[in-house]
């Protein structure tokens, strides 16, 4: 079962990086960055991967 984990980024300067570094993760099945919120939106299985591996 998926769970999701929204993240603050303070001070990106590109978000396309970041969000395509944290879709490569191993367990992470979708993320969404929101460069003016600065809040990354992430779906991933827990099993494979800890939220505190994400951020």
């Amino acid at each position: 079962m998926s769970e999701t984990v929204t993240i603050r980024i303070k001070g990106m300067t590109c978000a396309a990086h970041i969000q395509k570094a944290i879709e490569r993760m191993d367990g992470v099945e979708a993320a969404s960055l929101n460069f003016a919120t600065e809040k990354l939106n992430v779906r991933y299985d827990p099993e494979r991967v800890a939220s505190e591996q994400i951020g």
